[in-house]
């Protein structure tokens, strides 16, 4: 997938949101947050929505076309962050007994100024189904596949005589002429897999919805191989080590529980939410002792303001935080704050 490809696709998109007879929306907002690691070290992070919404041409019936293109900024403090750009055609439709539908989502991401990135194809199905008038059932199940860019492009050499020195291995460039030197290769297809799932009771309740759920989430990034290459005049030994991908494999459970009001008055949406997580690493962790689990929690809250012409404001904050100690000692914690400005044409 080509990143001019939706480039494109998106200025196509926005002439014809000009048009204005048609329906969806565009969203552009900034997130802003802090957090924490295991070592007790802060890091600031932002995240420029580009645009985000939807578009419904007055003729497509039950499909319409999300979008998506965002920036991240300093989120390591070394480079400036990624860049994730999002289609996603999809289709819903109300039946007698609920609402149901399905999307597929095509994202290309880039790691900030290098090469690197990761291009992605999500399938999503929903279904809503009404027990009565005040209470429903929602349940939802994405399957995603990523191709990231491969690691056998990476090398590492460790020469013993760089520099004019012996007597033990220094880091040198590959195009350096030593007499030994150590080679190493990763073999790594850059694939991974991604399934979730979520159900939720819904029930209109004190003007509003109270709802409570569960969620699993799988991610499955398998072993690969290192190799190393010990090379030196007139010989050389070569061992193959069987690597784990650790923090890439492993299920999460969520317990979930929110409620949300719309109060006509102030022409306001708001919507409180916590979330129960419970790791489960295939390998253990290593920033967690190579633990084999780890729990965090999520708390938040979400609301739009609504004006008359056609403009929203809408906001949110969120702290994310571990329950488990890290292998510094700390607790690893993230807080958001999210601002953004929407229009519904």
């Amino acid at each position: 997938m080509k990143k001019s490809f939706f480039i494109t696709a998106l200025i196509v998109l926005s002439a014809q949101v000009l048009a204005a007879e048609d329906t969806g929306y565009v969203r552009t907002g900034l997130e802003s947050g802090n957090r924490i690691d295991g070592d007790g070290k802060s890091v600031q992070f932002n995240n420029w929505i580009l645009a985000d919404g939807y578009f419904k041409g007055d003729n497509w019936g039950n499909f319409q076309l999300g979008y998506l293109a965002e920036k991240e900024f300093n989120k390591n403090n070394k480079d400036d962050g990624k860049t994730n750009i999002e289609l996603t055609p999809g289709y819903g439709k109300n039946t007698d007994w609920g609402y149901y539908g399905g999307q597929v989502t095509f994202a290309v991401e880039r790691w900030g100024a290098s090469e690197g990135g990761t291009d992605t194809i999500k399938p999503k199905f929903w279904a809503t189904y009404n027990i009565n008038g005040k209470s429903r059932i929602e349940t939802k199940a994405l399957y995603a596949f990523s191709k990231g860019t491969p690691k056998e492009d990476y090398k590492e050499v460790w020469s013993s005589n760089a520099n004019g020195g012996a007597g033990g291995y220094v880091k040198v460039d590959t195009s350096v002429n030593a007499d030994s030197y150590l080679l190493s290769t990763f073999d790594d297809d850059g694939k991974s897999h991604w399934f979730e799932a979520e159900a939720q009771y819904k029930y209109d309740i004190f003007g509003g919805t109270i709802g409570a759920g569960l969620y699993y989430g799988q991610n499955i990034k398998d072993k690969y191989n290192k190799t190393d290459s010990n090379i030196w005049s007139g010989g050389g030994t070569e061992t193959v080590y069987e690597q784990l991908s650790a923090e890439k494999n492993y299920y999460k459970i969520s317990y979930l529980l929110n409620y949300s009001k719309y109060f006509s008055t102030i022409k306001t949406y708001a919507s409180l939410y916590g979330e129960y997580k419970d790791y489960k690493y295939k390998y253990g962790v290593w920033d967690y002792n190579d633990k084999d689990k780890k729990q965090e929690y999520e708390v938040g809250l979400y609301m739009n303001k609504n004006f008359d012409n056609k403009f929203s404001l809408d906001g949110e904050i969120k702290r994310t935080a571990d329950l488990t100690k890290s292998k510094g000692g700390d607790y690893v914690t993230e807080n958001l704050f999210a601002l953004g400005l929407k229009y519904n044409f």
